[in-house]
């Protein structure tokens, strides 16, 4: 998943299994296990603090290097880790987007045993990688924490500047003894992995997740990690209130609203759990409102949302969501907004020919606009954060005169001027 990246030189893994983590299950649930996006501060530890979603609470194990931004600086031997258990019969999938690894010495990714905080990690199936040293010595697998290494060749002219993603599929359908990993790799503006390591036994001993550092390297920048399983939803699961839009509308529509049946979750979350292709073509905003980032035009999309109660995901689940044809033609014009809007922020005036019995937004950031006054758009108070979140924001107005209706799309570009007339005829 590449969702809500952060553009930086560092780390974003998405670890999505199917298997429950770190506590007894008396039946088999889809959900979010980890996610953390590392967005703690450059000077709190990240040992003993808590990602963003857990299934019982679980924290960080880590050396002092590793800070609560995903920040490391160098030191010899350094690890950070999640606890993780995998059982029989199940497939899992552990992702790295990696951009870059500073200096010659090796950081490590993958499967391990044990969780310290000094010294070396106890690994089982992992990605080795350096930023420099000889192509045919940057990037290596290996498994049974034996130094049995196969070097990857393929791709070894690219720079971990590119940006390049690694994966390690764990598969113990086989059953005890017959765990397999196997090992893919792929530009990171690339869509499709290639395998680099065919499937190969490994020690089964694995009671962890995380990176690790060889020696001591210059600095790693981590972006996230999330661990999921992907077995068929049990009940509740996540819902939205209407799983439909035209294609015609705007960037940041409201699709619909989410929910739980339990009534518990506090907010909804994006996930990388299965069904997650479509993620970026969509945000949630105020915890529970599913909104467009794009002009919609693919019939079914498909977004992963977690229900989250007090940094617990309690269920997640795919969604669909399917584009319909438009029933009206619309227009667009350009208007600017205030990037810290106040009561006297008004984007413009609105005037139908012939006169209008209403105005109405109907359409993209009906939680930014609002109407007052029967015929003027103004900002809504206090929403600077989520103006600050793009350059420009799109709302659409139907205007009503008896039985005639027509529909205006505005995009406001923030910081430009204000005060323009909306003419709709």
């Amino acid at each position: 998943m590449k969702t809500a990246k952060r553009i930086t030189n560092g780390w974003m893994i998405a670890v999505v299994a199917m298997a429950i983590v770190g506590m007894t299950v008396g039946a088999a649930r889809a959900g979010t296990i980890y996610f953390d996006d590392f967005s703690g501060g450059s000077g709190t530890d990240l040992h003993g603090t808590t990602p963003d979603i857990t299934t019982g609470g679980e924290t960080w194990v880590a050396t002092s290097n590793y800070k609560a931004d995903g920040s490391s600086t160098a030191q010899n031997q350094s690890t950070m880790s999640l606890a993780f258990t995998p059982i029989n019969g199940l497939v899992y999938t552990l992702d790295g987007d990696i951009e870059t690894v500073d200096g010659t010495e090796w950081v490590q990714f993958g499967f391990g045993d044990g969780q310290p905080t000094s010294g070396y990690w106890t690994t089982r199936a992992w990605h080795l990688l350096r930023q420099a040293g000889g192509e045919n010595s940057k990037h290596y697998t290996a498994l049974n924490g034996t130094g049995n290494l196969a070097v990857w060749s393929s791709l070894e002219t690219l720079t971990y500047a590119n940006d390049i993603d690694v994966r390690i599929v764990l598969d113990t359908t086989g059953g005890t003894g017959f765990w397999t990993a196997t090992f893919y790799a792929k530009p990171g503006n690339v869509e499709t992995y290639t395998e680099v390591r065919s499937a190969t036994t490994l020690d089964e001993d694995i009671t962890s997740v995380g990176f690790s550092t060889y020696n001591s390297i210059a600095s790693v920048q981590f972006i996230s990690i999330s661990l999921s399983d992907n077995l068929a939803p049990a009940d509740p699961v996540v819902e939205v209130s209407d799983d439909t839009v035209a294609s015609n509308a705007p960037p940041g529509t409201l699709v619909g609203v989410l929910s739980d049946p339990t009534d518990t979750a506090t907010h909804f979350v994006l996930t990388n759990g299965v069904g997650n292709a479509d993620n970026a073509k969509f945000q949630i905003t105020d915890g529970t409102n599913l909104r467009t980032t794009v002009w919609m035009s693919q019939y079914s999309n498909s977004v992963s949302i977690a229900a989250i109660s007090n940094s617990t995901a309690l269920v997640t689940n795919s969604l669909p969501i399917y584009v319909t044809a438009p029933t009206y033609g619309m227009f667009e014009v350009a208007a600017g907004m205030d990037p810290s809007p106040t009561s006297e922020s008004k984007v413009g005036i609105l005037s139908f020919r012939p006169e209008a019995d209403n105005f109405e937004i109907v359409g993209g950031r009906d939680d930014l606009f609002t109407i007052s006054d029967t015929t003027n758009l103004m900002q809504v108070v206090g929403t600077d954060a989520e103006i600050a979140e793009a350059s420009f924001h799109y709302v659409q107005i139907k205007a009503t005169s008896g039985a005639l209706e027509s529909h205006l799309v505005i995009k406001a570009t923030v910081g430009s001027a204000r005060g323009s007339i909306f003419v709709i005829e």
